[in-house]
């Protein structure tokens, strides 16, 4: 079977983006945070600090070195590698990757969106996908 989530963009700023997203289930639920996210027909892709494009990706579980946990893995994403889910609040704690929370500040003035309580629903959402992948379900992240 195939499972969803999907993030909906809503703020683009600056120095971030943000969006809500959600499970095909509705189970799991709240705000993402990238980098900024780019016109891919006139701009270029700056390392650490554009947002993926919009797209569907297949998600799979992995060990990051970096974050010392198991997180999503997103394949397929152009112009990219590596793009991961993972915990954290401010900007600098993509370095192009999505992170989640289940609330949310936006400072215009800064350019910058900031995602709290980042580790309760990363950890909901890992349950999630960790469930549908053991049960041999397909994982798709769509980004719009």
């Amino acid at each position: 079977m195939e499972r969803y989530i999907t993030i909906v963009r809503d703020t683009l700023l600056k120095e971030s983006t943000s969006g809500r997203f959600f499970t095909d289930d509705g189970a799991v639920r709240g705000f993402t945070l990238e980098p900024h996210a780019i016109d891919w027909t006139t701009e270029k892709k700056l390392r650490g600090h554009t947002a993926i494009p919009c797209g569907r990706y297949r998600l799979s579980l992995y060990y990051s070195p970096r974050q010392k946990e198991e997180v999503a893995l997103l394949a397929g994403v152009p112009h990219f590698t590596m793009v991961e889910i993972h915990v954290g609040n401010f900007p600098k704690d993509t370095q192009g990757c999505i992170l989640v929370g289940t609330e949310r500040t936006i400072h215009e003035k800064l350019g910058q969106v900031h995602v709290f309580w980042s580790r309760k629903v990363f950890t909901d959402l890992m349950i999630w996908i960790r469930k549908h992948i053991e049960k041999g379900d397909t994982i798709w992240l769509v980004v719009t």
